[in-house]
């Protein structure tokens, strides 16, 4: 009977060794850290309204009359933009002071309404622009026409970049073509101009 009870002993021993061993070997497996999603800024926008200054220099045609009218102009601009995905439409208008000047035409001042349609990549945005021009000129050997207001269609490109959330600087060209001024016996008058703006987005 001794010897039942001394080997329940040892064996119980052994058990209990056993067990805590076996506590000892398994550790609960350290807490592992989540990695956090870095903050995305969100792409810039160019959905809004602006009004911005802008100034240039323009060259003019004034076919047989042979003394072609050029110079600098300055003005303001104002417009609106509607953004889908990377489109971007809008609508623009100016109006500039000029000094372009020849013996036989001086294009006082210009103004135009147009539509523009282009592709956005973020804050940089290229862009076709096309519309309604017109032009306050003198034009023929004595300028007689003074003061008529001259109409056609223009059409350009250009280039804009968001510098801050609200600030757009740009570049863009156009050309535009009033038809024959002058009256009769007149000639055609088309201008090229090249300009830098500055916008502020609303």
């Amino acid at each position: 009977m001794m010897k039942f009870r001394l080997l329940g002993a040892v064996l119980g021993l052994a058990l209990t060794a056993g067990a805590a061993s076996a506590a000892d070997l398994y550790r609960a497996p350290a807490p592992v850290a989540v990695p956090v999603a870095p903050t995305l800024l969100p792409a810039y926008m160019w959905t809004g309204a602006y009004v911005g200054l802008q100034t240039g220099y323009g060259t003019g045609d004034v076919g047989k009359l042979k003394s072609d009218p050029n110079g600098w102009l300055a003005g303001v601009h104002a417009g609106a933009n509607w953004q889908m995905n990377m489109l971007v439409a809008g609508i623009d208008g100016s109006w500039s002071w000029s000094n372009m000047s020849s013996k036989s035409a001086d294009i006082n001042w210009t103004g135009d309404v147009r539509g523009r349609l282009g592709v956005a990549f973020d804050r940089f945005h290229v862009f076709g622009t096309a519309g309604f021009a017109f032009a306050d000129v003198d034009a023929g050997v004595k300028k007689k026409n003074s003061g008529r207001v001259e109409t056609g269609w223009t059409a350009g490109l250009g280039a804009e970049y968001a510098i801050t959330n609200n600030w757009i600087a740009g570049v863009e060209y156009k050309y535009a073509d009033y038809g024959k001024i002058g009256g009769k016996g007149g000639a055609d008058l088309s201008t090229n101009v090249f300009q830098v703006r500055l916008s502020y987005k609303f």
